[in-house]
């Protein structure tokens, strides 16, 4: 069915621009996911080096969960900073962090990588693989939503 009335024109019109629209990010000026990973992890490897664990704690979304081997679900971000403390004790540990793949998808990413954490004398206390989720919050900054820790060292067989 066609319509000729000047209202119908306007009405298609508006419900275009709005399909258009709503396919753009809601955070035009927002990093791209793999942009701001790489910014976070600069922050995360200092604030590990220091023991801050409430600076790292502050890159997980509210709801963030924490699956952590061989042991529970860890669930929000104060828990999870309680985790990282005993993690990250008096700092003067370094940890290198190296990104592998980022996929993007509007307001969620995902990402996998692997690190190594060291004592101040270089001996490796971790080596590992990780997968985790991103989210944008409200305000545009990317946060972990899902972290997936995963260690290289096997497992000792029974």
């Amino acid at each position: 069915m066609h319509c000729a009335h000047p209202f119908c024109r306007t009405l298609a019109l508006a419900v275009g621009l709005g399909l258009i629209l709503s396919t753009q990010s809601v955070f035009p000026q927002a990093k791209p996911a793999r942009e701001a990973i790489a910014a976070a992890y600069k922050v995360f490897e200092a604030a590990y080096f220091k023991g801050d664990a409430e600076a790292i704690a502050k890159q997980y979304t509210l709801d963030a969960e924490l699956f952590l081997p061989n042991g529970p679900i860890v669930k929000g971000r104060q828990a999870i900073q309680e985790v990282w403390k005993n993690l990250v004790s008096s700092g003067g540990n370094k940890l290198r962090i190296e990104t592998i793949e980022v996929q993007e998808a509007g307001n969620w990413a995902y990402e996998t990588g692997k690190f190594v954490a060291m004592t101040p004398d270089g001996k490796v206390i971790a080596d590992a693989k990780y997968l985790v989720i991103w989210k944008r919050d409200e305000s545009g900054e990317w946060k972990t939503h899902r972290d997936i820790p995963n260690s290289n060292v096997p497992m000792k067989q029974p």
